[in-house]
């Protein structure tokens, strides 16, 4: 190998480690990128192609025109009827799913998951069905469902490209469908078949809903506070709560045998009935607004003393839901991650303003629109998708017509719009397409699979599907999936060539690996964002992912080189 080819593949394994290890994804390619440029592996030219590329403007327009459909009360109609119409809960929770999952194929997960978590989590506590019952499944079938056209996740876009130079012919905007659609069917009647069978009764009263989720608080203890006197670890026996820190006197407490006193500001952790009983609070649930913190907020990372817009709004932090992590100091010191829950009292209106504003999700009370459903933004949608898909319109440019066409009606402010998009997504596809072109520019890939070849002389297209799609599943949850196909398929092109194989077949075997994602909560946002609203544990997603990931991946193996 040559210097420059050696150098690309050392400088993207160093990546993944990056990736897997630093929560900045974005940090990490455009370090990789900037580092590739220095040493010449990436010409100054291309550096910034990537952020021109007709992946990355699809992307942005998609998000856009996502932002305005969730403002859009017509998902809450269904919702509505979904509910009435079905009589089990598991049949509540299929029906959603089914819809998340044709919401998906035709947008990006991302957003699909985000217009549909609201009303999930609104019938969940309608129905009384407990939010880690709904939320996984909820979040894998987006991600099955992405895989039925080429804007369904970002990474369908960027294999495509990599079809269409491979093939020099164009990839069909539903033609991932023929094994995606399969896969999804198949991924739903595996959730049917595990979903507990249970006829749902009366509406469920708004505290009856099961929340198995710990909340962070901070509580001043009483001379009446059932802590007074007793230890941090009597404290966990008796209320099943974890005191984390202690401040007496304006100064931490340390040694957990110290007896509480009166006056102590308590940071404990538990379920909402224990935090309650010992806070004394007098807020119904229903006085309280909860928002979860998504992949676009500004406040990822930020402490909470750093939601400066909400409290000059008079807006109080009453708690948190973190996924389990080391709390140090005192609430207001707790740095952001998403997925986290954000639990607020004040005036609704404000709140609602303030988490549009900044990239939160509310989610209950269930956000409602007053006015009437518009369906004008579905409209034009629905035309932007049949002129992709049937009139051979390039997406960026149908897409783009969409999001011009709203922003001329009034339904999309463009300054909000930008304000909100997820930019560490799109900074990270920019950055990493340019090191994804320096693999194949520099030959590495055609070295590497030469140098494959070696150790595997012979491999037909059944075999070489089902190694590309192993890499695949394997390598997405410790990166992200465009990353995947970026970093994957070079190596697929040069492996194809090097046996003489058709390469769609193992291009598309590389996309459908990368939404396999079923494993663990950090491979995907949805995942991660679920996790924190259910207050998943991280073995959860393998018990119920891998049998998913099983049947998913032997379908494709046969599936794939029979269509492709």
């Amino acid at each position: 190998m040559s210097f420059d080819q050696i150098g690309i593949l050392g400088l993207l394994a160093a990546m993944m480690v990056g990736f897997a290890t630093v929560r900045r994804f974005e940090i990490v390619a455009l370090a990789g990128l900037a580092l590739g440029g220095l040493l010449g592996l990436v010409p100054a030219a291309d550096l910034f192609a990537g952020f021109a590329s007709p992946s990355v403007i699809t992307v942005i327009e998609i998000l856009l025109i996502v932002d305005v459909l969730k403002r859009s009360v017509v998902l809450d109609a269904l919702a509505e009827r979904l509910g009435g119409a079905l009589s089990s809960e598991r049949g509540v929770i299929l029906g959603l799913c089914a819809v998340a999952a044709i919401m998906s194929s035709v947008m990006n997960n991302i957003g699909a998951l985000a217009l549909v978590l609201p009303l999930a989590i609104s019938l969940a506590e309608r129905y009384g069905i407990a939010p880690e019952r709904m939320l996984m499944p909820l979040s894998f079938a987006t991600l099955l469902g992405g895989l039925c056209s080429v804007i369904g996740t970002p990474a369908n876009l960027l294999g495509a490209a990599a079809i269409e130079s491979a093939l020099g012919d164009s990839f069909g905007f539903f033609e991932i469908a023929l094994v995606g659609l399969p896969l999804t069917l198949a991924g739903l009647a595996y959730l049917w078949v595990v979903l507990p069978r249970q006829a749902l009764g009366s509406p469920a009263e708004p505290d009856a809903t099961p929340d198995s989720r710990n909340f962070l608080t901070e509580i001043e203890l009483t001379a009446f506070s059932p802590l007074v006197g007793g230890t941090r670890e009597a404290a966990a026996v008796r209320f099943g709560v974890t005191i984390h820190n202690v401040v007496r006197r304006d100064a931490f407490l340390f040694g957990r045998d110290k007896p509480l006193e009166a006056g102590d500001i308590v940071i404990v952790e538990g379920e909402r009935a224990a935090i309650t009983a010992l806070s004394g609070h007098d807020e119904q649930p229903l006085d309280l607004v909860e928002a979860v913190v998504m992949p676009e907020s500004i406040y990822i990372g930020s402490a909470v003393d750093d939601l400066v817009a909400f409290a000059q709004a008079g807006v109080s932090i009453i708690e948190l839901g973190i996924t389990p992590r080391r709390v140090e100091g005192r609430l207001a010191n707790v740095k952001l991650s998403v997925g986290d829950i954000i639990v607020m009292r004040g005036d609704k209106a404000r709140i609602a303003q303030e988490c549009a504003e900044s990239g939160l999700l509310q989610l209950a009370p269930a956000r409602r629109d007053p006015a009437q459903p518009t369906y004008f933004p579905l409209i034009a949608f629905g035309m932007g998708i049949a002129a992709s898909a049937f009139a051979g319109i390039d997406p960026a440019v149908a897409f783009g017509l969409v999001v011009v066409v709203l922003a001329l009606t009034g339904h999309l402010s463009l300054r909000q719009g930008f304000e909100g998009l997820n930019w560490s997504i799109l900074i990270m596809l920019g950055a990493m397409i340019p090191l994804g072109q320096a693999v194949a520019g520099t030959r590495a890939a055609e070295a590497l699979a030469t140098t494959m070849t070696g150790f595997i002389p012979e491999m037909n297209t059944v075999g070489l599907t089902a190694i590309m799609l192993a890499f695949s599943v394997l390598l997405t949850p410790f990166v992200n999936n465009p990353t995947t196909v970026l970093v994957l398929a070079p190596i697929a092109v040069a492996l194809s060539g090097q046996y003489g194989l058709p390469a769609t077949p193992a291009l598309v075997a590389v996309i459908v690996g990368a939404s396999l994602d079923f494993l663990t909560p950090f491979g995907h946002h949805n995942n991660t964002l679920v996790m924190g609203i259910a207050g998943y544990r991280f073995g959860d997603y393998a018990r119920l992912g891998w049998p998913l990931v099983l049947i998913c991946s032997l379908i494709a193996i046969f599936l794939i080189p029979a269509l492709f």
